[in-house]
């Protein structure tokens, strides 16, 4: 049962209290991150429903207006074409919603505890489940995906939570749990959303199925959360206002801003630098990471022929390589190479890059999948776990949250530029340019100075 902020005690990570709070959040994303991958195979099938099947009168307008957006870059017209693009704006939408609300969640956990804003952000996410259960037209579907990214904060306070009770020399062990909650979501939820979407009738529309079983899944979430999670944050190490928080409500809603981690008061000079380098590296890196990501169950459709099922089965291969890695190589890896591994995922990365652009078979593509895996399970609990290490406590929830808001501005940034050069270049020269660029953040994170421990 949770316990009053006033007697919280952070548990030694060596206790019985440590691994079920540890557990307790492994089991809560894992839970969440269930019920949002479902509908990644269903995307594309999604949007033939509401454009060619219901032939909904929202969708037909926002093709137009994609068409005349689409001849500033020279892309061609087509069904393919307009389903793909506009996949990703709505990937995009999402994302950059999230960009917006995150930061501010963060700050708030940091003066009124992580479990409330948890709650909240759960709350929000299951109206937005709510309303993609009765998304019989295009407007409410929208709708539901923009609730969803605005209250889709609840990751980023679990990240803050594995922070708050775990010592920093064990903080990579910590986020690796997070990480193997990643892996078995994209492991079990998309194959779920295909076992589902084939459940459909005549009377119960296509999507109302995943919907619902989402949905479900967010509800035993928020009661399971509201009896086992106990408050992490105690009040002497809470920010003691939102004033400052709301004064520099520009920074925290502002790319360059948020970059420049101006909403982040107390710090040395060598952790102002070091943050806004690390923020760099982690948008170059997700700006191109997710672009290719989301662009990835395209590709094999239009090379490889695949289908719902065939990309069900990739997702799933995807999953179990990384909660491979993350249960037994990065949960093991030493406090102080966190550096090393971002460096050697990245580098991996790019290998991987070429392979997707030469694709032409499925021994090809699951080469370079081998290796986007090992990115994906490394790359990104490497940069979260650095930013961890700087700042005080009482504004780790805001660096994090910054960082996560930053991933999401990137995440949003990058399906929008990937599918237009995809259509506009080719698959080919997309994926190739993904590899070079990939470069950046490779040099820049090998040039970043990893912190050094600072015991709590």
């Amino acid at each position: 049962m949770s316990t009053t902020s006033d007697s919280i005690q952070i548990p030694n990570p060596s206790s019985k209290k440590y691994h079920k709070q540890l557990m307790v959040i492994f089991f809560s994303l894992l839970i969440d991150l269930l019920a949002f991958t479902l509908i990644l195979p269903l995307f594309p099938t999604l949007l033939e429903y509401y454009g060619y099947t219901l032939k909904d009168p929202y969708y037909k307008i926002c093709e137009e207006y994609l068409d005349s957006v689409l001849k500033l870059f020279g892309a061609p017209k087509g069904k393919n074409f307009h389903l793909v693009f506009f996949g990703g704006v709505l990937g995009s939408l999402f994302s950059l919603l999230q960009f917006i609300t995150t930061p501010f969640v963060g700050t708030l956990s940091d003066i009124y505890g992580r479990k409330p804003l948890m709650l909240f952000s759960l709350f929000g996410i299951g109206i937005a489940y709510l309303l993609w259960m009765f998304s019989y037209s295009f407007s409410v579907f929208i709708i539901s995906r923009i609730l969803g990214g605005i209250t889709k904060s609840n990751i980023s306070i679990g990240i803050s939570i594995v922070a708050d009770i775990t010592p920093v020399e064990k903080r990579s062990r910590g986020m690796a749990a997070v990480g193997i909650a990643f892996s078995l979501g994209f492991i079990f939820g998309p194959i779920i959303g295909v076992v589902f979407s084939r459940m459909s009738t005549a009377s119960f529309g296509t999507f109302q199925y995943p919907a619902m079983f989402a949905l479900t899944l967010t509800i035993i979430n928020i009661i399971f959360v509201y009896f086992f999670l106990e408050e992490s944050l105690p009040i002497t190490e809470r920010a003691k206002s939102f004033g400052h928080g709301l004064k520099s409500g520009f920074y925290l809603s502002n790319p360059y801003s948020l970059l420049r981690f101006d909403a982040v008061v107390r710090y040395t000079k060598e952790e102002l630098s070091s943050m806004r380098l690390l923020g760099c590296i982690y948008v170059c890196f997700m700006i191109i990471f997710s672009g290719m990501e989301y662009a990835l169950s395209f590709l094999v459709h239009d090379r490889l022929s695949f289908t719902r099922g065939d990309q069900g089965k990739m997702y799933c291969v995807v999953g179990i390589i990384m909660i491979v890695l993350q249960g037994g190589f990065v949960r093991r890896l030493k406090s102080g190479y966190e550096k090393m591994l971002g460096l050697s995922g990245i580098i991996l990365l790019i290998p991987s890059a070429v392979c997707f652009a030469f694709l032409n078979s499925s021994t090809t593509l699951y080469i370079g999948i081998l290796m986007y895996s090992y990115a994906s399970a490394t790359v990104v609990t490497a940069l979260t776990t650095l930013a961890s290490l700087t700042g005080t406590e009482n504004e780790k929830g805001k660096i994090l949250g910054i960082m996560r808001a930053i991933g999401a501005f990137a995440r949003g940034l990058g399906p929008f530029i990937v599918c237009s050069l995809y259509w506009s270049i080719g698959s080919y020269n997309c994926y190739l340019i993904g590899a070079v660029l990939l470069s950046i953040p490779l040099f820049l994170l090998y040039i970043y100075r990893q912190p050094k421990l600072k015991k709590k």
